[in-house]
């Protein structure tokens, strides 16, 4: 029940915080440069999260949660999009994309705390359904490069282990909202 009350206030904060971000940069913009996004997706959990748009280029960041076991996982990660081929009737930016990203996944109990790092590569769809609605899919790869995990019991929380090298599948579906400035 504690880690409900924790996932549901967390999340709740969380897009809170990117509603109210996105928010202020549109109305410091005025360019219709911002989206926000809701995704589900491996590794970022479910999550929120806000992009810039450069023309066929994005820079985004998200937040998300899962519950795990009595715990949640946390995930924050920091992507950059390249919309390289297909056209839409809503919207310039083109359909097709690869995007890249470092992502940081950490979960946690009473007596032991994880922490992964990876980095992902991954191809995708945007599928416009109007000038500020889209929803995406993307699939790929994530590549560990750092994992550590702590017990509290042990060595007074000092790492116990380090792990190497681990690819793994990645995907997520994803929700755009952007905020327009009239302009197709």
């Amino acid at each position: 029940m504690k880690s409900a009350r924790i996932l549901k206030k967390s999340l709740g904060s969380i897009i809170a915080h990117v509603f109210l971000l996105g928010s202020l940069s549109s109305a410091v913009s005025g360019q219709g440069k911002t989206s926000l996004s809701v995704s589900l997706g491996l590794p970022e959990l479910v999550n929120a999260g806000l992009r810039y748009n450069l023309n066929q280029f994005q820079l985004g960041v998200n937040a998300g949660l899962f519950p795990d076991f009595g715990s949640v996982l946390l995930s924050v990660s920091a992507n950059s999009y390249y919309h390289f081929a297909g056209e839409s009737d809503f919207t310039r930016v083109r359909q097709y994309y690869i995007m890249s990203g470092i992502n940081m996944l950490h979960s946690g109990g009473e007596n032991r705390s994880d922490m992964h790092f990876y980095i992902n590569f991954r191809v995708g769809k945007e599928l416009n359904l109007s000038k500020q609605v889209a929803f995406a899919i993307d699939a790929g790869i994530i590549y560990q490069f750092y994992y550590t995990y702590r017990i509290s019991s042990v060595d007074n929380g000092a790492p116990n282990s380090q792990k190497g090298p681990v690819i793994l599948p990645s995907i997520s579906l994803t929700y755009i909202y952007r905020y327009t400035s009239g302009r197709r």
